[in-house]
């Protein structure tokens, strides 16, 4: 044992020692002092939501970011001279910008933003009848309004419109005033912006206008906006919660206070106790321990909300689906803890809480079968769940999650759809190393929630709700308690033990590393490098890549390894650079600039398949500074490219109804409007009627199902060459390439209408604005004469459309 550490800690210091240091590239960050975005401590450290977010950034770039400070005494002044600086090249980047057509002529924007802001509603703590529930049931507010122009706000009055509710907007000249009128009861709630960081007991009970914020770079840089694209996409899928988290530290109102309206403390006081039905099998959501004690994410949220309110929580569990509907049956649970949206079952007796989680989907494979063809394979679904991804063969059900889970690990299954933490949880649990975890591109989020019988009214809705605000601040505590996984007592030999194949694997890349950068270092070691490689090839095997050895005098190219013969179907080629085999040009550049090579192929594997590899090849010198051989590696990296296809799109699409988002849509149509002979293009925008009362009369899931009904129903509606998108919450596009006239755009109409007909479950009407473009238009410019037309439809009762009268 002490040889075996002797030579692990020798290779790790020979790496350390040959290894050549890259030097950073140096990229100039323009930081302009603003709350909570871009902050200095008062130590002078630089702190803020686009700060840290730019550190995490760097670990996967070659940047070293060199922060340049605007601290003016006003806000704008330094965003002014910060942006200027940008324009100018002065500085190379600048975030927290809003997207703008009108300024992309001046700045290059990332593909992706990396946060997002809305505009909201605050009120005080202590005005608990006003709440995230009953606003809605409001018919007029009196709200406050910074504008020294005494302009209203429209996007405030196209959100009471939008939820039918009249907002008196009465102005103040700056925020101090704003608030100390809130605080005096003057007026009921007042705008701000989630970003803001306000101090003092506020709540904030509707959010509306979402805006994403993007890096910006000096126009022209298409290098470095590259090089920010492949990294924010990086940490995106390492890290997918990590915009949430920094919005929760830099942004959330931490000091919420829990207060109940004389109704809910009657309720709390006729109802001391709530039975809740909870589903296990699903850790670390609820299950149970080894030891019988129920635990898991819900049960500990749902704890803290017992002491904030005073009630107390009686758990019936079940371990099955089929034991659960029988809890069900046998009577009426005020609660069901745990239940998710969109892909659960759904009793219209329920409606379902905010949110207090949302996770991916992914797709849990065992190593025997290939993610990139599903179809025909068995499926394990959980009962009770309807999401089956975007392949589906045999489908087999199970009783709980953690049932599915065990059937794909022990190959009774071939694949699933599980919630990310659960699929982790066991994952780690089990230590399995025969599946591999996947996130989902097509339906990727699902959100945990609470089902609160209707029996209640709204007035427990409404305690829980304000317990999941309350308990925001705690939920990544709550997270990492539940939901990390840690054996305990596992030495060194235990892991050697349990994992033997990775133990040789990474001890086959230190030594092969260590052979490969030691050759740098002093040519002589050339024969030694070669017979350190000979003994790396022996268990090369144990590997999925395909190793390479090419030797120069005899024009002998031999390829060993696990992946050799998925590759190719020979290992030995003789006289392979005079016959110009299949990859000759690789090997013969490397013998001639005698330096090495990584590239991407596209090539043919032996069964037909066609796969991505990245080669590395390396040339090895003797002692008079001839090539005599070229090593190297490749391995496929078909997965990754898959990957990378994905999160990009991904990143275009509604998780919801799987069109084009709002960014995507607007991008879409500019290339339309651009490509269009004369920009002959129609727009309509397309609302659905009253969504608030779906929402109030049935339920978010019903809201949710009739958004993705009307969205399948527009998506077979049109042609090729239109694009269809979701640009708001309820708000959709369809872009019609050259139409030909007024009656083009109606057919469209009638044929959205005569299909929305066919689903009675559901009442749903639309109204439909609709604007032609003219040459040099805008997206904003055509989107603005829709919108137009659309709110003339609403003025004059709704369920209809409308063609803008300006052509």
């Amino acid at each position: 044992m002490r040889k075996v550490i002797t030579t692990l800690i020798c290779c790790f210091v020979l790496l350390l020692n040959t290894i050549p240091i890259q030097a950073k590239e140096k990229i100039k960050v323009a930081f302009p002092i603003q709350p909570g975005l871009t902050e200095l401590t008062q130590d002078g450290e630089f702190t803020g939501y686009t700060y840290d977010y730019l550190k995490e950034l760097e670990r996967f770039t070659n940047f070293e970011f060199e922060f340049v400070v605007y601290d003016k005494e006003d806000v704008n002044d330094n965003i002014v001279e910060a942006m200027n600086d940008v324009a100018k090249g002065k500085v190379d980047i600048m975030g927290g910008m809003v997207y703008s057509e009108s300024m992309t002529d001046t700045y290059d924007y990332t593909a992706t933003n990396y946060g997002t802001s809305n505009m909201v509603l605050y009120v005080t703590s202590d005005k608990a009848e006003l709440n995230e529930t009953s606003i809605y049931s409001a018919k007029e507010l009196t709200v406050g309004v910074v504008s020294t122009k005494k302009v209203e706000n429209k996007n405030l009055t196209e959100f009471g419109e939008t939820n039918g509710i009249k907002f008196k907007q009465v102005f103040y000249s700056n925020i101090e005033d704003m608030i100390k009128g809130l605080q005096a009861g003057k007026i009921d709630a007042m705008v701000g912006t989630d970003l803001s960081i306000l101090s003092g007991n506020y709540r904030i009970i509707a959010k509306f206008f979402p805006r994403s914020f993007y890096f910006v770079t000096t126009k022209g840089k298409t290098s470095l906006i590259s090089k920010l694209n492949s990294a924010m996409m990086d940490l995106n899928k390492e890290q997918p919660n990590f915009m949430s988290e920094l919005h929760e530290e830099y942004f959330s109102m931490k000091n919420v206070e829990f207060n109940l309206t004389e109704l809910e403390e009657k309720f709390v006081k006729d109802n001391p106790v709530i039975d809740v039905a909870v589903l296990g099998g699903r850790a670390p959501y609820q299950s149970k321990d080894n030891n019988g004690k129920l635990n898991g994410i819900t049960i500990e949220l749902l704890d803290n909300i017992g002491k904030l309110s005073g009630l107390k929580f009686h758990y019936d569990y079940a371990e099955t689906y089929d034991e659960y509907q029988e809890l069900l049956a046998k009577k009426t649970y005020l609660i069901q803890a745990g239940v998710t949206y969109p892909y659960s079952d759904w009793n219209q007796d329920y409606s379902l809480s905010k949110s207090f989680l949302e996770a991916n989907m992914s797709l849990v494979i065992n190593d025997k079968v290939s993610s990139s063809d599903l179809k025909g394979k068995k499926q394990a679904s959980i009962k009770g769940l309807q999401y089956n991804g975007e392949f589906q063969g045999e489908i087999e059900y199970y009783e709980s999650t953690l049932e599915a889970f065990k059937a794909v690990m022990n190959q009774d299954a071939d694949y699933a759809y599980i919630n990310s933490y659960i699929a982790e949880f066991y994952n780690s649990y089990f230590q399995s190393n025969d599946i591999s975890i996947l996130p989902q591109e097509k339906n990727h989020k699902q959100n945990i929630c609470f089902s609160i019988h209707k029996s209640t009214g709204t007035t427990l809705l409404s305690i829980i709700n304000k317990g999941i605000d309350a308990s925001s601040y705690k939920m990544q505590d709550i997270i990492f308690r539940n939901a990390t996984y840690v054996k305990d007592n596992t030495s060194f030999s235990d892991y050697v033990k349990n994992n033997p194949e990775q133990f040789l694997l990474t001890i086959t890349i230190i030594l092969g590393l260590s052979v490969f950068f030691r050759y740098y270092m002093n040519k002589k070691n050339s024969k030694k490098i070669l017979r350190e490689y000979e003994r790396f090839q022996q268990i090369s095997d144990l590997s999925k890549d395909c190793f390479i050895e090419y030797n120069v005098k005899s024009d002998c190219l031999t390829l060993s390894g696990g992946g050799a013969k998925l590759i190719y179907p020979e290992s030995t080629y003789e006289q392979y650079i005079e016959k110009k085999a299949i990859g000759y040009e690789q090997v013969e550049r490397c013998i001639q600039t005698h330096k090495g090579i990584v590239v991407e192929e596209y090539v043919s594997f032996v069964d037909g398949s066609r796969h991505w590899l990245k080669i590395i090849l390396q040339p090895i010198l003797d002692d008079n500074g001839h090539v005599n051989r070229v090593i190297g590696k490749a391995t496929d990296i078909q997965s990754e490219k898959e990957e990378q296809l994905l999160w990009k799109e991904l990143a275009q699409k509604d998780g919801l109804t799987n069109l084009y988002n709002s960014s995507a849509s607007r991008e879409q149509v500019e290339k339309l409007l651009k490509d269009a002979p004369d920009n002959a293009i129609a727009l309509m925008i397309i609302d659905v009627d009253n969504f608030k009362n779906i929402n109030d009369q049935y339920g978010h899931y019903s809201g949710d199902l009739a958004l993705q009904r009307l969205a399948q129903v527009l998506s077979s509606v049109v042609y090729l060459d239109d694009i269809v998108g979701r640009v708001g919450g309820d708000e959709f596009i369809i872009a019609i390439k050259e139409p030909q006239s007024e009656e083009v755009i109606f057919d469209y109409y009638q044929s959205i209408i005569n299909k929305l007909e066919q689903y009675d479950d559901i009442l749903t009407t639309i109204s439909i604005g609709v604007a032609f473009s003219k040459q040099g238009m805008s997206y904003d410019d055509i989107y603005r004469k829709a919108d137009n037309a659309l709110y003339d439809v609403k003025n004059h009762g709704r369920n209809g459309c409308r063609i803008a009268n300006d052509l």
